[in-house]
């Protein structure tokens, strides 16, 4: 991927992350590299690690980006199933990523870090 593909896919990544500021109170995701992936794309409200059992407000706006391998869908199905009728999932933004970050041989957020330092 050369320098130009690498900042239109950074453009498109920070446009998600535009978006997910204005409807997303809170993102999970699994690590410490996946945070700061996320902050250093703009994303301004809070992130939380789904290791750490997070509790939420009723009727909260969530996304939960966890890595895009069986691991990831497990932990996803797994957080679904105890988050349910307590918050509002969107699950637009996690597809949203996925679809632009595992043609390219991604399967994470984290990797995003790498993709920002060209």
């Amino acid at each position: 991927m050369n320098s130009q593909q690498k900042f239109e896919l950074t453009e498109k990544l920070k446009e998600i992350v535009s978006e997910m500021n204005l409807e997303i109170d809170c993102v999970v995701v699994e690590g410490m590299n996946d945070k700061q992936a996320l902050k250093r794309l703009g994303f301004e409200n809070n992130v939380v690690y789904a290791q750490e059992r997070p509790t939420f407000r009723n009727n909260e706006k969530i996304a939960i980006l966890t890595d895009f391998d069986s691991e990831g869908e497990f932990l996803l199905r797994k957080l679904t199933e105890r988050l349910k009728g307590k918050v509002r999932i969107n699950y637009v933004f996690r597809e949203r990523f996925r679809d632009l970050l595992t043609p390219i041989g991604r399967r994470d957020i984290e990797s995003i870090n790498n993709l920002l330092d060209f």
